[in-house]
């Protein structure tokens, strides 16, 4: 995620605003091209986001309560037929 950011900087802040009219003046990229590339990196982006640890502790949270709610209602079986 941090090379995603990297080149994302490098790209809006640099790359699109010092060359990008030189390069389109010579031909070498068109504003189709930008912009798919724009794109692109958007959805690397949403891709590369690191799961929030917020998700992990509920999940795990989540798991640890329905062993356990398994485990009672095993136990509680278990007492009835005995």
């Amino acid at each position: 995620y941090q090379d995603y950011l990297k080149l994302k900087e490098f790209w809006n802040y640099t790359f699109k605003n010092e060359w990008t009219s030189e390069l389109q003046d010579v031909p070498i990229l068109t504003v189709a091209q930008v912009d798919n590339i724009d794109q692109k990196l958007d959805r690397w982006g949403e891709e590369a986001r690191p799961i929030h640890p917020m998700f992990v502790a509920i999940v795990a949270l989540l798991i640890v309560s329905l062993s356990g709610f398994v485990l009672v209602m095993i136990r509680s079986t278990k007492l009835r037929y005995r």
